[in-house]
């Protein structure tokens, strides 16, 4: 995939605490682990299990925007927030796994630093190259708080996740957004002292996407009108 095209770019990592476990658990989400092409996106079985589809579709010339910490003083600048961990068997010893995994929500506030006003931004979660990596940990969101978006690029589709953020101002009121993120992760976390850090995704912004039409709308209707023209025969 060419990096220049999506800007993906590491957001913040998080400092996930030994917070109590809430009533939330795997079965209340659906998770979509980066387990596409290169780790950029999801797979496309996995989806359609989920039974989720892609509203959005992009190109390589559309706008896509660098995005990332505030630090960076990237175009798109994102604050990370840790609202409530809900699951976390490594505070109590236990090894997460695909069955109890790891699931914290934050608020992602999103601004946008671009000096001009962005119409019907969405921002594209991936999680990068993992390709070269020893153990690739089991990293997901929750496909009940993202879009799906398709991109395709030199011959290889992508799926990956999107949330919409709608018109950005140039500057002042309007021209930041906050949003809910839910990670999920299936296996131990680094720790940094007493505290675990949640894996940094890849983010960028985009503007210029389309939107994908209902996939059964239309066939909806011919079964429809071919069921009264049935009727009608009889």
């Amino acid at each position: 995939m060419r990096t220049a095209a999506l800007a993906f770019l590491s957001a913040a990592a998080l400092a996930l605490t030994t917070a109590p476990a809430a009533a939330l658990s795997v079965a209340d989400t659906r998770p979509l682990y980066f387990a596409g092409p290169g780790g950029y996106g999801f797979d496309a079985g996995a989806l359609a299990a989920a039974g989720l589809a892609p509203t959005l579709q992009a190109e390589a010339d559309d706008n896509w925007i660098d995005a990332a910490g505030v630090k960076l003083g990237l175009p798109i600048a994102i604050e990370i927030d840790l609202q409530k961990v809900h699951k976390n068997p490594q505070a109590r010893g236990h090894k997460p796994n695909a069955r109890k995994p790891i699931i914290a929500d934050s608020t992602w506030t999103v601004t946008n630093d671009t000096g001009e006003a962005l119409e019907d931004a969405v921002l594209v979660f991936s999680l990068g190259d993992t390709s070269g990596r020893k153990k690739k940990k089991p990293i997901a969101l929750d496909g009940n708080l993202v879009e799906i978006l398709a991109y395709s690029f030199e011959g290889e589709d992508y799926l990956l996740g999107a949330v919409r953020l709608g018109d950005l101002a140039a500057e002042g009121e309007g021209s930041s957004v906050s949003i809910d993120v839910r990670y999920i992760v299936a296996g131990r976390l680094p720790r940094k002292g007493n505290k675990l850090l949640l894996p940094p995704l890849g983010v960028s912004g985009l503007t210029g996407w389309s939107a994908i039409p209902e996939p059964t709308t239309g066939s909806l209707i011919a079964v429809g009108l071919l069921a009264l023209a049935a009727r009608r025969r009889c």
